[in-house]
């Protein structure tokens, strides 16, 4: 789990939040238009959410480690390639390559890691694992931040890269999965005092209300979150004229993130799951 977190938080930095504190010197040096720009974040997203089933397949088929490794060689290059892209058309077509990395080296393969070792206490051991998400937040935009006083959005993209074969390191090291055996063991050993486990197969959950329920809730949650995420440093930028206090509120927002995975990790071991489920969509509207 600790080589999960540290992964996470490097990786899902970079994939994830720096482009909200380069979108404007983005468009300012290039000519684009914010809406411009930010159409390659809509493509980014899609190409994520369209293929994030496949990879996942992947991901249950070859491990974990072995997808996150592949995941951060894409991203080493892709991130590498921001820097040199001459036309719009290159900046989309970049961006369209991008989340095969991201999504094979953030959430899914941390979440599918952290299933195989916790069955009783998985709550607990899913929001700390993901933590690295706000804490990756809170600390990859003030490093682009930084970069960006001294050297151009370009050469920002450039040294961001060098953030992948780092984040490689816990993954050879600290990221493994159970021994089959022992997985089954324990997992027979929970199943004593909890009851049976319920282990759909994935067809079978294609045809369960909840899978689509679930599906619905973190499409209209991510669509508010990522318009946020993308757009709020340039919104207050623009209001404040001061990009560096802009950065700072929106790592302190991704900061209380990583707070609100804490809370809602225990509480999901605790309380029924579609109370807490309800309490989270609730909380942000």
């Amino acid at each position: 789990m600790c080589g999960a977190l540290i992964t996470l938080s490097i990786t899902a930095g970079v994939n994830f939040f720096v482009t909200a504190v380069l979108l404007e010197p983005i468009s300012v040096d290039t000519g684009w238009t914010i809406g411009q720009v930010s159409t390659g974040i809509t493509i980014w997203g899609l190409v994520a959410a369209i293929l994030s089933p496949a990879l996942g397949a992947l991901i249950d088929r070859y491990g974990a480690r072995r997808m996150m490794l592949l995941g951060c060689t894409i991203n080493l290059v892709s991130t590498f390639l921001l820097s040199r892209v001459d036309s719009l058309w290159q900046f989309y077509a970049v961006l369209a390559v991008a989340p095969v990395g991201a999504m094979l080296n953030t959430f899914i393969p941390v979440a599918a890691v952290v299933a195989k070792w916790f069955i009783k206490f998985r709550g607990i051991a899913t929001g700390i694992a993901m933590l690295g998400l706000g804490v990756g937040g809170a600390i990859a935009p003030q490093i682009a931040a930084v970069l960006l006083d001294t050297y151009s959005w370009r050469e920002t993209y450039a040294f961001l890269s060098i953030a992948f074969p780092i984040a490689m390191v816990p993954v050879l090291f600290l990221v493994r999965n159970p021994d089959p055996e022992v997985e089954q063991a324990y997992a027979a050993q929970i199943a004593e005092g909890l009851g049976p486990l319920n282990d759909l197969t994935f067809q079978q959950a294609l045809r369960t209300r909840s899978f689509w329920s679930l599906s619905l809730g973190d499409m209209l949650t991510g669509l508010v979150f990522a318009v946020f995420n993308v757009q709020l440093v340039v919104f207050i930028t623009r209001d404040y004229g001061d990009r560096d206090s802009a950065t700072q509120i929106f790592s302190l927002f991704l900061l209380m993130l990583a707070g609100g995975t804490l809370v809602f990790g225990p509480l999901a071991d605790r309380f029924s799951m579609k109370r807490v489920l309800v309490l989270c969509y609730a909380l942000p509207a």
